[in-house]
Parts: structure tokens; sequence; C-alpha cells
């Protein structure tokens, strides 16, 4: 049976139900889950391994790989800029970067391209896993491509170039990357474990992520875009860059920007601290101590880490 430890108090007892009981019915390797209330840590439950070979226990140190949850990341540090006054979101994206005038992108706006309708949610042709790691080629090739669709006229998720777009923006802006810029700006100042692009001294906390391609040298043609291409309402996710590439690198080794780059976790020290809270209680409504028992809804909403297979 997979040991438990962490906080959660009596009324939260259906959620501790729901998260032993993906670990019983073998839903989970390693997972943490963790829940705030009116800016407090009320549920902190991690338990199971940091790795497959189940030697590493999955603790208060393990970091969670933070997936497409880092596009809000992204958006935030753009979203600086414009408070800043330094861009706008009416700002064509040509103006800070000329080459993305290319294949009749000039018009396309910062505010289209990070709501997804800019019709580059994929390479329309082979890219292997060495370009995928080098960020200057890649941006190049989405500055120079033609939309997959008309741009504006259709919104289709993006789930890898969305990185290497709001990435780039921010650096021609700021000067910084996107990652080097969250560190100094917001993590460091706030105590915060979160980065995107991981140091070597973190490395050893990440556990491996799920990844469902091979991928490296001996497939020289690795596509960009998963064939045949669909229609725009219909995008299917592009493919990812290998866990580790023909240079040794794994995707979190990197000091880059891209959306699936992040990493997180919560520190002990926080754990029955109060944290900031986004916004006063509404009129009438009862303190978090007061709050009901959670329902259905609830029981079934569990933080999901590892993957067994």
């Amino acid at each position: 049976m997979t040991e438990i430890i962490g906080l959660c108090p009596p009324r939260f007892t259906a959620v501790r139900e729901v998260f032993d009981r993906h670990f019983a019915e073998g839903l989970e390797l390693g997972a943490r889950f963790a829940l705030a209330m009116e800016g407090e840590i009320v549920i902190d439950l991690m338990g199971g391994w940091a790795d497959r070979a189940e030697t590493r226990p999955f603790g208060p140190d393990t970091l969670t790989t933070l997936f497409s949850t880092t596009k809000a990341v992204a958006a935030l540090m753009i979203a600086r800029l414009v408070g800043q006054e330094r861009l706008s979101y009416d700002t064509p994206v040509a103006e800070i970067w000329p080459d993305f005038t290319a294949a009749g992108k000039g018009a396309l706006t910062i505010e289209q391209v990070l709501s997804h309708q800019a019709g580059l949610c994929g390479l329309e042709a082979p890219w292997t896993p060495r370009e995928w790691f080098d960020w200057e080629a890649t941006c190049a090739r989405l500055a120079a491509m033609t939309p997959l669709w008309p741009p504006t006229s259709a919104s289709g998720y993006h789930p890898v170039t969305f990185g290497y777009l709001a990435g780039e923006i921010f650096r021609r802006v700021d000067g910084r990357t996107l990652g080097v810029a969250l560190r100094e700006d917001i993590a460091e100042p706030l105590s915060l474990d979160l980065w995107v692009g991981l140091p070597d001294a973190e490395r050893r906390n990440a556990p491996p992520a799920r990844h469902t391609g091979s991928g490296g040298d001996h497939e020289p043609e690795a596509p960009g875009f998963p064939k045949p291409l669909v229609q725009p309402r219909r995008c299917h996710r592009g493919r990812l860059p290998p866990r580790r590439n023909s240079l040794g690198q794994r995707p979190r080794d990197r000091a880059g920007s891209r959306a699936t780059d992040g990493h997180s976790r919560l520190r002990r020290r926080d754990r029955r601290s109060r944290l900031p809270s986004p916004r006063p209680r509404r009129r009438g409504q009862p303190p978090a101590d007061q709050w009901p028992r959670p329902g259905p809804a609830l029981r079934n909403v569990v933080g999901r880490g590892l993957h067994p297979k």
C-alpha cells in the first residue's frame, strides 16, 4: 500500500480517499495535490515515487512538470510588459520581430498570436529533434512559415509552438529569456519554486515526464505536426521534442522558454502559512472554515503526477 503523507483536515477526508484510491487502482506512480482556500494551504498530500524504478519517494522536494499550465506563466510575463507600457496587445508582432511579416503575417497582433489565432500550431514539414532544441532555428522557421489557415479566421490550439512564439516576443522586448526574467522578477523575490528552464541544481528533483514518442537521431524526420493535417477547428497536438535529444540534453535542462518547460513545487515552509489572497471575500460568502464538505465534483479533482505506464 502506498504511503501518503501531508496535510489533510478531517473535513477533506473525501479528497484523501480519492487520492488514496488513485494509487490503489494503479492510476498514479507519484503525485502531489495541494489546495488553497482564501490564500491558506488547507490540503497538501503527496505519495508514491519520483522515478519509474521506484527508488526515490515523491516528497516535499520533488518537482512537478507543469506542462501547458506554463502557457499561463508565459502570458503573465507578456502581461507584465503590457502593464509596464513596454508593449501593447494591439502591437503587430512584426514591429518587434521583422521576419514575422513573411507569408502574410505582418498584421498579426500579439493578442491574436497569444489567443491561438495565428495558424502556426505546428510545423507543416519534418523537423528533427536536434532542430526542436535549436531556439533560433525553430523561431526562424515559425517566422517564415505560411499559416496553416487564414490568420484570425479560426482558433486552433498551439500546444508547443506557443512557447516559442510567446518566448521570442518577450525576449525581443525585454532582452532576457522568459525563464530568466521569471526567476529574477517574480520567483526569486517571492520565494517561489518555479522555473521555465530547469537549472542543473534542481534536475535531480524533477521526475521523468511521460513521453509517447520515440525521437532521437535514429528518427531523422520527426514531424513538426501530426499527419495528415486537419482542419483548424480540429487541430491535434504538434509533436514534442524527445525526452533526450542527440546532444544528451533533456528538454528541462535547457534555459529556453517553451510553453511545456515549466516545473514547480509547493515549498514546505509555506504549507501552513497564508499566501496572498487573489481577491477579498464576496459579501455574504462564509469564511473558509465554514465551507461545506467537498461534493462529488471536488472528490474527483485530484492532482495528477506520474503515470505508471
